[in-house]
């Protein structure tokens, strides 16, 4: 076995003699920059199989090969290399001669250091690393295509995977896409918003999508619910042989009023004398999508000023580039004619290979599917869309029908992508901003907050009190009291946060001239919180007003806190430690799993003479075994254990708020609010970081979504602490008025 040195004028030139020489299987052992141009170290493959003992003897071993002569080159194999000491660029330019000709010296070492590299590899072998074929994401996108849903919607929801399912089970990758899915469609927030709505509604689409029977099964639907005498049936379509008799037939079974308007009557006169009618439906003409009359149909129905909603019915058998284009062009006949097209039916849902094309094609045009028709019989066959069991039917492939789907690297073109993105962004932040709605409860009062900032700061205030007046009827039962000094560095004080089980935390300011035990009692008996966490030991009036009422506290302590213990003076951190913790508790702390031992002793405090209980934590990684740091409380002599503890875990869980609210406030500084009215800005400071510190912190299904989904947001892969999260949730709110004002800015006055 021997290393052999190859010199080339640059990389490309080296690597050939190497291959020509030893093989496309060398062994690259070391490069380096000499005078002739690129020097590499190499040795044959089957040279080092047969290594079995100590390094190879040779005479020149005993010359020692300066360290700074082998650097390890880029693509070496996973070995150990002498580390390189730093070396000033003129004494590495030139190698000595010493370092030219000992190669044998190098080679003894490198050779002794990959047996114990070997013998480490046979002692702990090496677990086989998945291929990225059979990663989550690679198995959710084939299934994605799969089904017809399109590249960019696949790679635009699995952007946001959670690092948590990378290697996880197809179940739960399986529940994570359809959660995803199902948070992009849009659904009505009634099963019957369409036809309780009331109002006018025309039916539009191609021919032969099935209006004229959907309008039958929509009005059969209305009777079942209120009756026919609030119900007018209209058909235009003058062009399909029977149609209007059709339409007449269901008429008179239902009981209800119907008109037929022939070529060349006003539509305008019929609809003003069917103003006193609750729900009047519309059977349009059906035309193609490429019919140059569609802009005229669509005017047609407004042309007596009143307002119409107009319901696009898709065949769910079409292909996707289809029923693309039918919504496009649907669409632009809609804003051109001054209405907007946001309500779709699917139809022919039984006649459909699979529904992955027209769900993607609802999901990227931001339409609402109300109703689903899956069948002829009316009106039985048109049932409510229920997200959960579309999403499913939708990723149920059958047999053969991933034959046709698209190559997995396929992209879209560069003319189109920037706009795809913006589109995508906007998708995953509005399903963002439902899930948080949806699971937190009081979320909406933080949205509500954040629209006063754009109002004048005269009145952002006054506003803002109006809301928190009517705050959302919660389980409020703890608060957090914050210091009432200023954090360094700031010029405000940090609001105090009402705890709910699951919802928001509300941030209240202290009201000027009530002391502490005014408080206490204000939030008693507007709120209902029996529990509080102080930020110090409470005076003797706030004390007093507990302690008669027996209410759990809990006061935050410092280590050099001074305490009688056993009739001797000392602080908190000089208390004996107990052979075994009191309890011990598994939780994250500061974006980190942690285990919490506590410890306990009955203390007296100078201050006020009276008994307490001090509590003591040490916080240990769980990935590491360090010691994180220690806490320290007091409680009452009064109170449970239960109750401590809950209230202590619950500090800690909220230990990183008053950081992330002063870095909140430069944010949204940063963001454009820096003039906003202070009280404002501490309610919306104080609101983001409760909320980063609650979604890193709760480990249900939903907050890993909006974890994983809020860090994709950002447009990088970071690590998922209460800080990016932070960063995260400022983005996602002034994103959303970027938006808001791009669609502003964009509409264009008809006509």
């Amino acid at each position: 076995m021997s290393v052999q040195r190859f010199v080339g004028a640059n990389n490309r030139e080296v690597m050939r003699q190497v291959r020509v020489a030893l093989g496309e299987d060398a062994l690259i052992l070391a490069s380096r920059q000499v005078a002739e141009g690129v020097e590499i170290l190499a040795m044959a493959e089957q040279d080092v199989a047969p290594m079995t003992g100590g390094a190879v003897a040779s005479p020149a071993a005993k010359t020692t090969m300066p360290e700074a002569a082998s650097p390890p080159a880029a693509g070496s194999p996973a070995m150990s290399v002498p580390s390189t000491p730093s070396v000033p660029p003129a004494a590495s330019t030139r190698p000595s001669p010493a370092e030219e000709t000992d190669f044998s010296a190098l080679g003894s070492r490198l050779l002794s250091e990959m047996q114990g590299m070997r013998e480490l590899l046979s002692r702990h072998p090496i677990q086989p690393v998945p291929e990225a074929a059979d990663s989550a994401q690679a198995r959710l996108r084939r299934c994605l295509l799969g089904a017809g849903f399109s590249q960019r919607l696949a790679a635009e929801v699995l952007a946001g995977l959670p690092p948590e399912l990378a290697q996880a089970p197809q179940a739960a990758a399986m529940e994570w896409l359809e959660r995803q899915l199902c948070a992009r469609l849009p659904v009505p927030h009634s099963e019957f918003e369409l036809l309780d709505g009331g109002g006018l509604i025309a039916l539009i689409g191609p021919t032969g999508v099935g209006k004229t029977t959907t309008t039958g099964k929509l009005a059969a639907h209305y009777v079942m619910r209120h009756g026919g005498d609030g119900l007018a049936l209209v058909s235009t379509d003058s062009y399909r042989v029977g149609a209007q008799e059709q339409l007449r037939i269901y008429a008179e079974i239902l009981g209800v009023e119907m008109h037929a308007l022939a070529e060349g009557d006003s539509l305008e006169a019929l609809l003003a004398g069917l103003a006193h009618k609750r729900l009047v439906l519309v059977d349009t003409v059906g035309m193609s999508q490429r019919d140059q009359r569609l802009v005229e149909q669509v005017a047609q129905l407004r042309a007596g000023g009143q307002p119409v909603r107009l319901l696009l019915l898709l065949n769910a058998a079409s292909q996707g580039e289809t029923l693309a284009e039918v919504v496009e062009t649907y669409g632009k006949a809609a804003r051109a004619a001054g209405a907007r097209l946001e309500d779709c039916v699917l139809t022919k849902q039984d006649e459909a290979a699979r529904l992955g094309p027209l769900l993607d094609t609802v999901i990227r045009q931001g339409l609402r599917p109300h109703w689903v028709s899956c069948g002829q019989r009316v009106p039985e066959d048109l049932v409510p869309v229920e997200p959960r069991s579309l999403i499913r039917q939708g990723l149920a492939v059958g047999p053969g029908a991933a034959d046709d789907t698209a190559p997995l690297m396929e992209t879209p073109e560069r003319s189109e992508h920037w706009s795809r993105n913006l589109l995508g962004q906007g998708r995953a932040l509005a399903a963002t901003l439902t899930t948080l709605a949806e699971q937190l409860p009081g979320f909406a009062l933080l949205q509500q907050a954040w629209e006063l900032s754009s109002l004048p700061v005269s009145v952002q205030s006054q506003r803002l009190s109006a809301l928190c007046g009517a705050v959302p009827e919660l389980d409020w039962d703890t608060v957090l009291w914050a210091r009432q000094r200023p954090a360094p560095g700031c010029s405000w004080v940090m609001p105090d946060l009402v705890l709910a089980g699951r919802g928001l935390p509300l941030p209240l300011s202290r009201r000027s001239g009530m002391d502490l035990a005014s408080h206490l009692a204000w939030v008693a008996d507007s709120l209902g919180v029996r529990a509080h966490i102080l930020s110090g030991i409470p005076d003797p009036g706030a004390w007093q007003w507990l302690e008669e009422r027996e209410l759990p506290w809990l006061a935050v302590a410092h280590a050099n806190t001074r305490v009688r213990f056993r009739g001797e003076r000392q602080t908190l951190a000089q208390l004996p430690k107990q052979p075994e913790p009191a309890h011990s508790h598994e939780g994250r702390y500061r974006g980190q799993p942690v285990q919490v031992e506590l410890s306990r002793w009955p203390v007296t405090v100078k201050s006020s003479g009276e008994m307490l209980q001090a509590w003591g934590g040490e916080l240990r990684a769980l990935d590491s075994g360090l010691v994180l740091g220690r806490r320290y409380w007091l409680a009452p002599v009064y109170g449970e254990d239960d109750d401590s503890i809950a209230l202590l875990c619950e500090q800690l869980r909220r230990d990183e708020v008053s950081v992330l609210t002063r870095q909140a406030w430069s944010q949204l500084d940063a963001a454009g609010l820096a003039g906003t009215d202070g009280e404002l800005m501490r309610f919306l400071s104080a609101s983001l970081a409760s909320l980063a510190c609650q979604l890193e912190q709760t480990q249900a299904d939903w907050a890993m979504d909006v974890r994983a989904q809020l860090i994709s947001l950002l447009g990088r892969r970071r690590s998922c602490n209460g800080r990016v999260l932070l960063d995260a949730l400022v983005h996602l709110f002034t994103a959303r008025d970027a938006i808001r004002q791009m669609g502003i800015f964009g509409t264009v006055a008809p006509g």
